[in-house]
């Protein structure tokens, strides 16, 4: 599932599933209660989309936090 335009649209309680996100487009996304946990490759601004309530890995935190321009590391 890459380079996909999710862009305004609902997805909340969503399960992406080992899905690969890498290029896929996320603005004023809902995506409230969503598991992205086991997702990889994704950037998605938590300021530009609703994510309250979702599911995310520790390895998916740069993506998360890309727009800050700061490095996450183990």
């Amino acid at each position: 599932m890459q380079e996909v335009d999710l862009s305004e649209t609902i997805l909340d309680d969503a399960l992406f599933y080992e899905c690969n996100l890498t290029g896929t487009m996320f603005g004023n996304t809902s995506l409230r209660n969503a598991d992205l946990y086991s997702s990889t490759g994704f950037v998605l601004d938590p300021e530009k989309n609703n994510i309250s309530g979702a599911r995310f890995s520790v390895a998916s935190l740069p993506g998360l936090l890309m727009k800050y321009n700061i490095n996450v590391e183990e």
